[in-house]
């Protein structure tokens, strides 16, 4: 068993950490250990995880994973999910697009390789997309804010 590490309520309060890119290739390889992102925080929670489970969260939660002894890789898959995606306004939908084909996007910029949905083989693909936000040009998109008291 491992532990994800929150901090309550810091989806909606302002909190320095909100202003750090915290999904960089550096972190994930824990480059410097030293780093302040690997510190805890005073109000931190444990939410104990098993092989398998399923974390819901909110972009704007800050959160983390406690240490563990051992030295194999812990794999983490993160989607996003909008549903209803055709009925939000066409700006929200090509904020959503950007992020679905990983494009403008924070989370590991420097990162050589990004696959996103056009990269799967086409059996892969067969049902799932109508799922898959399109992409609209031409269309202001609202701005990708992680801080809440600007949202």
């Amino acid at each position: 068993m491992a532990a994800y590490a929150v901090t309550p309520g810091f989806h909606r309060k302002l909190h320095e950490l909100h202003y750090v890119n915290a999904h960089t290739e550096s972190l994930s390889r824990v480059e410097n250990p030293n780093d302040r992102l690997f510190e805890s925080l005073p109000d931190q929670v444990a939410v104990p995880i098993n092989s398998g489970d399923v974390i819901f969260g909110d972009a704007r939660l800050i959160h983390g994973a406690f240490p563990i002894e051992q030295l194999e890789d812990r794999t983490i898959i993160t989607l996003w999910f909008h549903s209803y995606c055709d009925s939000l306004t066409l700006a929200l939908q090509s904020r959503i697009s950007e992020i679905f084909l990983r494009t403008g996007v924070d989370t590991d910029p420097a990162a050589p390789y990004k696959m996103t949905s056009s990269d799967w083989p086409d059996e892969n693909r067969v049902g799932c997309d109508f799922y898959f936000p399109n992409k609209l040009a031409g269309i202001d998109q609202n701005p990708r804010c992680r801080i809440p008291e600007r949202q």
